[in-house]
């Protein structure tokens, strides 16, 4: 009996072992960057965009940016999604001293111990990248 407790306990701590280290796997180090595509709508405002997700040391610095630029006026904010649905944040549009392009940046980083927001956290998960307005009309979309 002692045998068949200790065979069943075995089995659950490599069960538990095999568990844990997938996990890290969502961890792991990655850096991809694309670029966005424009729908109909984005390409009425010449909208323009790049992603980025980075994760180095295994998660422990992880990095998500996305970069957009549109014929917008300045403080236009628009909304950034990852995954479909997980608000990643917002850009608030801004136009460089002599240009007729708004440029605008999200830029994400749990470097200084801040945490990333629910759906980029881990960076390498990131899957997908949506850009809208407030109206929820999509500008610019990419997958990675």
């Amino acid at each position: 009996m002692r045998t068949k407790i200790t065979a069943i306990t075995l089995a659950a701590a490599l069960t538990l072992a095999i568990v844990a280290v997938s996990g890290q796997a969502s961890a792991a180090d990655c850096r991809v960057r694309i670029g966005l595509a424009p729908t109909a709508f984005g390409s009425a405002l010449a909208a323009t965009g790049s992603a980025e997700k980075r994760s180095q040391k295994n998660g422990a610095r992880q990095t998500f940016t996305v970069e957009v630029d549109a014929a917008v006026p300045a403080g236009t904010v628009f909304a950034v999604f990852v995954n479909g649905t997980s608000l990643a944040g917002t850009i608030t549009m801004a136009i460089p001293l002599g240009a007729v392009i708004a440029i605008g940046t999200l830029d994400l980083s749990n470097a200084n111990g801040t945490a990333l927001p629910t759906g980029v956290n881990p960076t390498c998960a990131v899957s997908s990248v949506l850009v809208s307005d407030g109206d929820g009309n999509i500008l610019l979309s990419g997958s990675f």
